[in-house]
């Protein structure tokens, strides 16, 4: 088995938005929205 960085990485995204906690997240719905259905429409 490989670990670590020596292996592909999984399919995923990173997004900043900025002066967001976890408990403002939801206020940012419009933003945050069509960004999670479009990951999860993408195929992999």
């Amino acid at each position: 088995n490989i670990h670590g960085d020596m292996q592909p990485r999984p399919a995923s995204r990173l997004v900043i938005l900025p002066d967001t906690t976890h408990v403002t997240l939801m206020n940012h719905r419009q933003t945050l929205v069509p960004m999670v259905n479009d990951f999860l429409d993408a195929k992999p």
